[in-house]
């Protein structure tokens, strides 16, 4: 996992002239980094417990093919202490069926539930 989590920081090192950066960790051994280079979105992925086992995968998406863009909003109420607690969802879709999603609502803040980060490359 040493040779993902290096990886993640030296790519994130390169993209300081990025427009916008993101980096996720879905789990202890799955990592996400996600920044935006002119007019393309860039996706870099690592996953894996040791060395061995990693594997480190990549996609550049070019915005201007973008076919659809979606932004949810959701709201949980907890009526016991009367507070809402309220996130996002974006979910990006390319013509080469690609579906990038970033999930910030409120459920998946919550350990053990849905992942953060649910991209398919």
């Amino acid at each position: 996992m040493r040779r993902c989590r290096n990886h993640i920081y030296e790519s994130c090192s390169l993209v300081g002239a990025a427009s916008a950066h993101l980096g996720v960790v879905v789990s202890s051994n799955e990592r996400h980094a996600y920044w935006i280079d002119g007019r393309s979105l860039n996706v870099l992925s690592c996953q894996g417990v040791t060395d061995e086992d990693t594997v480190i995968t990549g996609r550049i998406c070019q915005l201007d093919a973008t076919v659809s863009v979606a932004i949810n909003v959701a709201v949980d109420y907890d009526r016991i202490e009367n507070s809402s607690r309220s996130g996002s969802a974006l979910t990006i879709r390319f013509p080469d069926d690609g579906l990038i999603e970033l999930d910030a609502s409120p459920a998946v803040a919550e350990p053990g539930r849905a992942r953060q980060d649910r991209g398919r490359r």
